[in-house]
């Protein structure tokens, strides 16, 4: 399957445990950026089902969970120039790493696309 972007959404219904599921997409086959509290991209050749079965087992009965598909492509927002940065190479070069990305940039702030 192609590279494609997936959007993770996470309802965490008393406290945030992003630290845990950051963990768990560490060991996906995927590159990842969480956003907000309980929202992240993730980079990948996976589908939607594959890192829903991967993060499943992992949440608590009352969370639930959001695993779709996006298109980069159409975009608008505030976020930090980094993140929009990040897209942008993602779609350029599948392979490049965020490391490589942060590197090219000067210090992050926050604007639009």
């Amino acid at each position: 399957m192609a590279y494609q972007f997936l959007h993770v959404g996470i309802m965490f219904p008393i406290v945030a445990r992003s630290e845990g599921i950051d963990n768990i997409l560490d060991m996906f086959d995927a590159d990842w950026v969480r956003y907000a509290a309980n929202n992240w991209l993730v980079w990948t050749h996976r589908t939607p089902e594959e890192l829903y079965t991967v993060l499943k087992p992992h949440l608590f009965q009352d969370e639930h969970i959001l695993v779709v598909p996006i298109d980069v492509t159409q975009k608008n927002g505030y976020l930090s120039q980094w993140l929009w940065e990040w897209m942008e190479q993602k779609l350029r070069n599948p392979e490049v790493t965020m490391t490589e990305i942060l590197n090219q940039l000067a210090l992050p702030n926050s604007s639009g696309p």
